[in-house]
């Protein structure tokens, strides 16, 4: 494996397998789906870290008309790329003027013709229009601990609340000023409205999941209604437009295990104050047509912890089973999304 890799470089994969007709394992009834691995040595390169156009990319969503944009925490800046990895646009930047960020930011989210970045700085949603413009902010004071977002037609926002306002997910209206339009799920556990991360330590310590991590979901959605991806729980969750729980089902538990085993080992052998080392299973989950995909949280310090890819049907039958392959630059994706003719963009 080259060098680049490890600095995070955006590579494409084909995985047209995944949404192919062809019989799978998946498709015969208590039949187990024989893990599939996705050598470093397929991917191809697009935009490497040496070529000065990428600093440390945080988040990457495609764009139609162009190829996809990324979020650069080390540039601060949007940039936008056609399919040959060449720069054609970039906004965005470090300061107080309209537009852009003091802190933090992160979320990067693309819906017809807007972009949106969260500001962790003022703790608000800034939009801007196909073009880099700055369009408006919205405060989000009342989700200062997001776990995550997605943005959706009519310039609404899914929101993950981490079990606040009585829910796991809402959504608001970015054009009235984050008015709640509809709230989906109930929190597994009540959830206090400043985290105690000393008591979510020594729970974790004890190998009891703690309310906050319960509640905690990377989110999406379809024409049907919403997806929850309970991080701390392993669990996806679909629900109804009306927020009705219809389906719900776990990822492996030979996946699950040997994380919590991990999370709980860190915080009983490494206590330090203030601090804690949060259980998250995944580092993103996306539907894409008539699969959802789940990217396993990679954790570098455990030699014999793989990461994964795993697509579900809708149903929530487990479709194609993905490992990828440990290298000596202990290679990983943070980031991916597919394209209409499923390729995998990564970073």
């Amino acid at each position: 494996m080259n060098k680049l890799f490890a600095l995070l470089f955006a590579v494409v994969l084909t995985v047209s397998a995944c949404t192919s007709e062809k019989p799978s394992d998946a498709d015969a009834p208590g039949s187990p789906v024989v893990p599939d691995t996705l050598y470093w040595d397929s991917f191809k390169e697009i935009i490497s870290t040496e070529s000065g156009l990428l600093a440390m990319p945080y988040g990457m969503v495609p764009v139609e008309g162009s190829a996809f944009a990324v979020l650069d925490d080390g540039l601060n800046r949007v940039l936008v790329f056609d399919n040959d990895g060449n720069e054609v646009n970039a906004f965005g930047g470090s300061g107080g003027g309209p537009g852009e960020w003091d802190g933090y930011p992160y979320g990067l989210n693309y819906k017809d013709g807007v972009f949106m970045v969260f500001n962790s700085g003022r703790i608000m949603f800034n939009l801007y229009d196909k073009s880099g413009g700055f369009m408006f902010s919205v405060p989000a004071s009342r989700y200062m601990t997001i776990s995550d977002f997605r943005l959706m037609p009519g310039k609404r926002l899914l929101v993950s609340t981490n079990g606040r306002d009585d829910a796991l997910a809402v959504v608001i209206d970015l054009q009235d000023e984050g008015k709640t339009l509809e709230r989906i799920g109930t929190p597994d556990s009540e959830t206090a409205d400043i985290r105690d991360i000393e008591s979510e330590r020594q729970s974790l310590a004890d190998g009891i999941i703690p309310p906050f991590a319960k509640n905690t979901a990377l989110v999406g959605y379809d024409d049907d209604g919403y997806w929850l991806f309970m991080n701390g729980l392993g669990e996806l969750r679909h629900y109804t437009n009306e927020g009705e729980l219809v389906t719900r089902f776990g990822i492996p538990e030979d996946i699950k295990k040997p994380v919590f085993e991990h999370v709980v080992k860190m915080n009983r052998e490494n206590p330090r104050p203030h601090t804690v080392f949060t259980l998250k299973y995944a580092v993103n989950f996306l539907k894409h047509g008539d699969k959802l995909f789940v990217l396993t949280r990679p954790y570098m310090d455990m030699d014999d912890l793989h990461q994964h890819l795993l697509v579900y049907t809708v149903p929530g039958n487990l479709y194609r089973h993905y490992v990828l392959e440990k290298d000596e630059m202990e290679s990983v994706l943070f980031d991916f999304f597919l394209t209409g003719d499923n390729m995998l963009i990564g970073l």
